[in-house]
């Protein structure tokens, strides 16, 4: 549907061939019905065809045509199957009733404005009728005009290479020719204008690509999730989180680099995930929490808390990469349970040593006297981390300590080598 059907009758000839002409260089193709076989026995059908197929039908009125049966036939039918109908006046005629409720053009008087009246009216018809079709207009590169007549080719490698070829250029018609193939009426083509479009980050492209979730080709699904995470509407989160439910093992990374792209927004979610009863799932969601950062510690600490070790260690873990005071507490508050399993309490310590906040230095030094051996030597080892920031916790320990608290905290502060440091150790060591 991107030609228009010309009407007329034969005496008006080169009437129809300047109005060809004019139109083409506009790119809008006509479909010249004196090129139609002339119905015989009564039948209209190759007539019929050409004017369904037609985004709109120009009739050029005369009073020749005005007696055509023929040229009267064709511009009623093409108003009974609801294809717009142009009436362009090139002689002073008696309208028929019914077309003069229609846009009429005055040729009898040509004038420029006259021209480009008829010329717009007619873009819009075909833009209407075939939204996937764009004006082509004079100098655009041959190759992006073939790409465009391509994705209507009945070869659909011939489309999908279409598709490739716009995508692959910066020209504009072939931009607008992309964006237009996502309403064309062919899926395949939709889809493939949509991944387009979507790795560029185009959020016309959502509606299709949410489609493409939704195929059994498990490539263009991947293609969709990767394309839906470059747009990064949180808004379309909900339906790449519903696709782990059936595609677990093959999706989940490309979901959570998705999720990701699409930042805080999507905590909310993670978090509720959080409460179900999959340590797997659980697990997914920790991992895609620590790659939205900061605004993921709350949820991460809410994680700490979980009765499964493998949540525990992943979301400590988490926490240690994205660093920052607002996860210590809740990292303090794990290393000094009591009923923290020691392997748990040892990686606490360790991520709070890489964290480097003064603020755990107490909790650390309580840790020196353990009752687990890697526990201690975590809590020993994160305090060296610290270095100068826990001497005065050392100091201030150093007097009430005794046994292997103390040599332990003098080995440290050794360690550390700091003059406030060395200095404390010179005072205490003489008690």
């Amino acid at each position: 549907m991107n030609s228009v059907f010309l009407s007329y009758e034969g005496e008006d000839r080169d009437f129809a061939e300047a109005l060809i002409l004019r139109l083409a260089q506009h790119g809008i193709a006509v479909c010249d019905q004196k090129t139609v076989p002339y119905p015989s026995n009564g039948w209209y059908t190759e007539i019929d065809q050409a004017i369904r197929h037609a985004a709109a039908l120009i009739v050029i009125i005369t009073p020749a045509a005005r007696a055509s049966e023929l040229v009267t036939y064709e511009w009623i039918f093409a108003l009974g199957v609801g294809i717009p109908v142009f009436p362009v006046v090139a002689k002073d005629t008696l309208l028929h009733p019914r077309l003069t409720n229609l846009s009429c053009f005055d040729f009898t008087n040509q004038t420029t404005h006259t021209w480009n009246a008829l010329i717009e009216a007619l873009q819009k018809a075909i833009t209407e009728a075939e939204p996937h079709r764009v004006p082509i207009p004079r100098g655009t590169p041959a190759y992006i005009q073939e790409a465009i007549k391509a994705l209507d080719s009945a070869n659909p490698d011939d489309r999908e290479g279409a598709i490739d070829n716009l995508a692959q250029s910066d020209h504009p018609v072939a931009l607008e020719a992309l964006i237009g193939a996502l309403s064309h009426p062919l899926q395949d083509v939709r889809i493939f204008a949509a991944l387009a479009r979507g790795e560029a980050g185009d959020v016309r492209a959502i509606p299709e690509l949410l489609d493409a979730l939704r195929q059994k080709d498990e490539g263009i699904v991947d293609r969709a999730i990767i394309a839906l995470g470059n747009i990064g509407d949180v808004k379309v989160a909900p339906q790449l989180m519903d696709i782990l439910n059936h595609r677990w093992d093959r999706s989940r990374y490309l979901i959570t680099n998705a999720l990701q792209k699409m930042g805080d927004a999507v905590v909310p979610m993670l978090q509720h995930m959080l409460h179900e009863e999959s340590t797997e799932r659980k697990v997914w969601a920790i991992k895609t929490l620590k790659g939205i950062g900061y605004p993921a510690v709350p949820s991460l600490i809410q994680a700490l808390h979980d009765k499964e070790q493998a949540v525990k260690v992943y979301a400590i873990d988490a926490l240690r990469d994205i660093g920052g005071p607002a996860g210590v507490p809740g990292l303090i508050e794990v290393l000094a349970s009591e009923n923290e399993e020691g392997s748990i309490r040892n990686i606490a310590a360790e991520a709070l040593g890489e964290i480097g906040d003064a603020n755990a230095v107490p909790v650390l030094i309580r840790a020196l006297s353990d009752n687990e051996d890697r526990v201690r030597r975590a809590a020993a080892k994160a305090l060296r981390q610290i270095g100068s920031d826990a001497v005065p916790s050392f100091i201030e320990v150093l007097g009430t300590a005794e046994g292997d608290v103390r040599r332990r905290i003098l080995t440290l502060l050794k360690q550390i080598g700091t003059p406030e440091a060395l200095s404390a150790i010179n005072t205490k060591s003489r008690r």
